[in-house]
C-alpha cells in the first residue's frame, strides 16, 4: 500500500464516469467513494491508496473499477505514455491475458512498447504476477525484445515459423525455462525503483522494518505538527526528499551554505530548512536513505507547519542521548490505532517528539 503523500494531478489519468457501466460505479463502499475521488482534485496517492497493484494482465490505460476494486492505471507509471499503455491494453484484449514475460514482448508492438517503457513496467512491479523476480525481468529484457522483434519483423513478411503454423502464442518459450537464477533486488533497491516509476512506494516502505523502533522512542508524527505551537522544540522524522541546497545572501561566520527539503514519514510530510550555522556541522549527515533522528523546532509561517532543523542523529546516538537525557522507558510512546496510523498519547507542551526518518534523494 503507497504510503506517501505525493502532489501529482490525476485529472488526465482516468476514464470518465459517464463511460463506466452501471455495475462499476455502485458495485460496493470502495467502488462509490472511488466514483467520489474522481469528481474531485484528488490526488495520485489518495486514488492509489485503495487500488491494486500497476499489472499488465488487468490494467487498463487509466485507473478504472472493476468487482468493487480500482484497477491501476497503467498511464500513471512514469515515462509509459498513453499509446504504450493503451498498446499492452489492446494486445492482451486481442489474444487474452499475457502468459509470460517473453509473450508479453513478442505481442506489444515494441516500437511503441519501448525498452525504457517495459523497464519502468519492471520497476513499478507490472510483472509480478507474471514473475516476481524484478532482477532478473531486468536482465533478460535486451534478448527478449532482440526476440520480438526478430519475431514481429518475420511475421511483417510473412515468415512464419512453424509454430506460427498452428498457434501464434506458441512460439514463446516459457518463463521459467528462460529466466535466469540470479538473486533478486534487495528490498530497499527494490523500494527505490517502486519510487522512481511510480513517484511512491507501494509494496512497503522503508521505514517499516524500524516500526518497533519508531514507536518505542516517537511522542508525535508528522501529521500531528498541526496542533503543535510555533517554537516547540522537537524531534521529527519521516523521509527527507527534494532536497536543495542554497546560498544566503548575509552570512554570519562566513557560513553562506543551507539546506531545505521535505520531512515524509508515514502519516505526511512538512517542509524543513537547516540555516548556515547548523548546516555546516551536519552536511556529512545529509545522506540518502538514511535513518536517522533530527532535532527541530516548530515553525508556523504558513498554513501548513514547518521544521527549523539543528542536529542529526544516527540510531545508535539518538537512542542513546534520548533514552538517557529524557528518561525514557522501552514501552511504545505511540500506539496504532484502528486504521493502522501513528497516535500520540498526548505528551505535555515542551518536551521533544521523536519520530524517525530517512534522508533521501540528496542532490
Amino acid at each position: 500500500m503507497p504510503v506517501l503523500a505525493i502532489r501529482r494531478p490525476i485529472s488526465k489519468l482516468i476514464t470518465p464516469l459517464n463511460s463506466w457501466p452501471p455495475f462499476c460505479r455502485v458495485k460496493s463502499k470502495t467502488a462509490t467513494s472511488a466514483t467520489s475521488w474522481f469528481n474531485t482534485s484528488t490526488t495520485l496517492a489518495g486514488l492509489v491508496s485503495r487500488s491494486k497493484p500497476p499489472n499488465v494482465n488487468a490494467g487498463e490505460a487509466d485507473f478504472t473499477v472493476a468487482d468493487g476494486a480500482i484497477l491501476f492505471g497503467l498511464r500513471a507509471i512514469k515515462g509509459l505514455g498513453r499509446s504504450a499503455a493503451e498498446e499492452i491494453v489492446r494486445a492482451r484484449n486481442e489474444k487474452g491475458p499475457f502468459r509470460d514475460f517473453y509473450d508479453f514482448c513478442e505481442r506489444v508492438d515494441v516500437k511503441m512498447v519501448t525498452s525504457a517503457a517495459i523497464e519502468k513496467l519492471i520497476k513499478a512491479g507490472a510483472f509480478d504476477e507474471l514473475h516476481s523476480n524484478r532482477a532478473a525481468l531486468m536482465h533478460v529484457l535486451p534478448k527478449a525484445l532482440q526476440a520480438a522483434a526478430e519475431l514481429q519483423e518475420d511475421r511483417l513478411h510473412g515468415q512464419r515459423n512453424f509454430f506460427d503454423m498452428f498457434d501464434d502464442d506458441a512460439a514463446s518459450p516459457t518463463n521459467d525455462q528462460m529466466m535466469p537464477d540470479i538473486p533478486d533486488w534487495p528490498n530497499n533497491v527494490k523500494l527505490k525503483y517502486e519510487k522512481e516509476a511510480l513517484d511512491f512506494y507501494f509494496s512497503s516502505h522503508p521505514l517499516a522494518q524500524y516500526d518497533d523502533l519508531v514507536r518505542r522512542f516517537s511522542s508525535h508524527t508528522i501529521e500531528q505538527l498541526k496542533d503543535l505551537p510555533a517554537g516547540q522544540e522537537v524531534i521529527l522524522g519521516g523521509m527527507m526528499t527534494q532536497i536543495r541546497f542554497q546560498n544566503v545572501k548575509k552570512a554570519r561566520n562566513g557560513n553562506t551554505r543551507y539546506a531545505r527539503c521535505r520531512f515524509e514519514d508515514l502519516t505526511g510530510s512538512a517542509e524543513c530548512v537547516m540555516w548556515p550555522d547548523d548546516f555546516v556541522k551536519h552536511k556529512d549527515d545529509f545522506v540518502e536513505d538514511r535513518v536517522c533522528f533530527v532535532k527541530a523546532t516548530v515553525e508556523r509561517t504558513r498554513e501548513e507547519p514547518g521544521l527549523v532543523l539543528a542536529r542529526v542523529l544516527d540510531l545508535d546516538q539518538a537512542q542513546r542521548e534520548l533514552t538517557r537525557g529524557h528518561g525514557r522507558s522501552t514501552q511504545p510512546i505511540l500506539s496504532r490505532s484502528r486504521n493502522d496510523r501513528f497516535i500520540g498519547k498526548h505528551p505535555q507542551r515542551g518536551r521533544p517528539a521523536i519520530v524517525p526518518f530517512i534522508c533521501t534523494s540528496v542532490t
